[in-house]
């Protein structure tokens, strides 16, 4: 993927800066046949992501993208997820990983990217089917779709018929009751379950509990069923 990920014909962005993550692999619940759906199968993933790195040279992480908080979320939406297709995982990764930086994330924005994922154990070595998509930020912010839940506004990153996945961003501090079954990801700021809070990457499966959602946060949520 590295000696062709900058083949795009709409040109480069302002910087030709690449972060590219690659031979990523691990185990995902993923496709349209039954038995892809009771039985985890290697995922391979690699993302390229374009964005300026000359002033993450002097040293400063939040200029550029921490390399392991992007797998994990990028883990969390692949396992979480019900997923049947690869195209419906691509969407929702590619929409996360453009989206703006919250207020708190210490991180530079992402201009466009190029994603691979590829399943090659599903036809015992025949075959290894994948999908490439290219995306910009531009397309990003197209179309964004908001949804209200408990009186918090939640991005639409992508639905299925079987999963979605959402952007959840909280200004001030507030106590929230997610959606029944809903797996979050922190991804900035925090939260309060009972005695136990959770800092930006840790996830909580579900909560049949109102949270205490920090100020300044924003969680990655996976539901089951589209909201």
């Amino acid at each position: 993927m590295a000696s062709d990920f900058r083949d795009d014909p709409r040109g480069p962005t302002e910087a030709d800066d690449w972060i590219v993550l690659s031979q990523h692999s691990f185990p995902c619940v993923l496709g349209i046949f039954d038995w892809e759906q009771r039985e985890p199968q290697a995922l391979e993933v690699e993302l390229a992501m374009n964005l300026p790195l000359e002033a993450a040279a002097a040293g400063e992480l939040r200029h550029s993208v921490n390399y392991g908080e992007t797998l994990e979320q990028v883990e969390f939406i692949a396992q979480k997820g019900k997923w049947q297709l690869l195209e419906s995982m691509a969407a929702a990764i590619a929409k996360h990983v453009l989206a703006a930086p919250h207020a708190s994330e210490a991180r530079a924005q992402v201009e466009a990217l190029r994603l691979r994922l590829s399943k090659p154990e599903v036809f015992r070595g025949r075959a290894v089917p994948s999908v490439d998509v290219r995306r910009s930020r531009a397309w990003a912010l197209r179309g964004n779709e908001t949804r209200p839940f408990d009186g918090v506004e939640m991005t639409v990153l992508n639905e299925t018929q079987r999963t979605g996945a959402y952007h959840v961003d909280f200004s001030h501090e507030r106590e929230w009751r997610p959606p029944p079954r809903m797996a979050l990801h922190v991804v900035a700021g925090g939260v309060r379950v009972g005695d136990q809070e959770l800092g930006a990457g840790k996830a909580l499966d579900s909560s049949d509990d109102t949270l205490r959602v920090l100020a300044g946060s924003r969680l990655l949520g996976i539901a089951p069923l589209p909201l």
